[in-house]
């Protein structure tokens, strides 16, 4: 049996040596597909991963009051719609404070800013300027680089001192940016710290924003009235009480049912299923080189076929059966894109390393072994026609054709 296999493969692989230009231009169509299934769902996966951990980074137990009416309570697929409300201006102060005395809460910040031009010496970026309280290194769980946050006294009279993060830090700054004076608008304002790395998730992007006492952001917005309002319970268990006991002390403050109450998991998951789409599109798209590539060798295996008919026909009168001869061609389509699923493998790893430096990318050992699976399934499919028109030839006809 192995003696069998064995000159099988040998003439399998004889038969491809034959014409080597043909065979590597048949497995350039295999290794391009498989090289960009890698690459691609490598891409889709680092998103994935990026965004967990900046979920994860925060905390599961973080809700979020957006000034609109989301159908079902949840946030489900409406993850656009959340961007949308920026600046309606809906909630209070005094809103802030009312959830912020609601048993199980551990920490509550506004979220009240716009996209500001802001200035140092020439060098000036769009950052996101926005107003804050003593809670947010708390409820983002974060942390101060450089410097120090705002005092009491700053917060309450609203005094013109701001915090700046890595990217704004890095762009206008040429070491400590400690009381210096940013430019942000027209008004000057002193630099007393700068926050810790974090990264950003859609049009989020916590290094490049400047954060200032709210009092002073209301001032320099001129306008009182938040954007939304983040709140963190102190555990799990709470959470549908105390978003139960928010909503109710919300809708007797705004006598409507204008807002609602998210969940950090629901923005987790709306998010993860929005780039799971994204990650099987990639996928979708370059599987149609896969395609590509199984139709080469599919008409390679064909004119394989018609070239070797007397061949065919001369192992057919020494014994040969037709299953011999179907096992013969398909193991040579099977061979083409194998060989180009290796090769393609390779250079999906190698590709998504080089673009790792540009972008998050995570290969998984299942993206592997699917990608070389397809390719052999590939060799099957697409080899199984040649290979049964081989194994049908009439061995007198073949011995006479020329």
């Amino acid at each position: 049996m192995f003696s069998l296999v064995s000159s099988s493969f040998k003439i399998a692989l004889n038969s491809l040596l034959v014409n080597k230009a043909r065979a590597s231009l048949t497995i350039l169509g295999v290794v391009i597909g498989i090289a960009s299934v890698i690459t691609l769902v490598s891409v889709g996966n680092g998103l994935k991963e990026l965004v967990g951990q900046q979920f994860a980074s925060v905390g599961t137990n973080l809700l979020l009051v957006v000034p609109s009416r989301i159908s079902g309570g949840s946030f489900g697929s409406s993850l656009s719609s959340v961007s949308a409300l920026t600046n309606q201006g809906k909630f209070e102060e005094e809103d802030l404070k009312a959830i912020r005395s609601l048993s199980g809460v551990e920490s509550a910040v506004p979220d009240l800013d716009e996209f500001v031009r802001v200035r140092y010496q020439g060098k000036e970026v769009m950052a996101q300027v926005g107003g804050t309280t003593e809670d947010l290194l708390k409820i983002f769980s974060w942390s101060i680089s450089e410097g120090r946050f705002f005092t009491k006294g700053e917060l309450e009279s609203g005094r013109k001192v701001v915090l700046i993060g890595t990217k704004v830090k890095k762009e206008l700054f040429n070491g400590s940016p400690l009381d210096r004076y940013l430019l942000v608008g027209q008004d000057r304002y002193r630099i007393i710290g700068s926050l810790s790395a974090r990264g950003g998730f859609g049009q989020m992007d916590w290094d490049n924003t400047v954060y200032m006492p709210l009092k002073t952001a209301e001032r320099f917005f001129g306008r009182e009235r938040i954007d939304y309002i983040y709140f963190k319970v102190a555990d799990m268990t709470l959470v549908s009480g105390t978003v139960a006991n928010a909503e109710a002390i919300l809708r007797r403050r705004h006598d409507e049912d204008d807002f609602s109450i998210l969940a950090q998991k629901d923005l987790f998951q709306a998010a993860n299923s929005i780039l799971s789409a994204l990650t099987i599109a990639l996928g979708g798209i370059a599987s149609i080189s896969l395609l590509v590539g199984g139709i080469g060798i599919m008409n390679v295996m064909l004119v394989s076929v018609t070239e070797r008919t007397a061949e065919i026909g001369l192992r057919k009168a020494l014994g040969a059966r037709r299953a011999d001869i179907l096992g013969q061609f398909l193991l040579e389509a099977v061979l083409l894109s194998g060989v180009g699923g290796i090769i393609g493998i390779s250079l999906g790893l190698a590709g998504s390393l080089l673009l790792s430096r540009l972008l998050v990318t995570t290969v998984t050992a299942w993206s592997v072994l699917l990608s070389f699976s397809v390719a052999a399934l590939i060799g099957i499919i697409f080899g199984i026609l040649p290979a049964y028109k081989a194994a049908k030839l009439d061995p007198i006809e073949a011995l006479r054709y020329e």
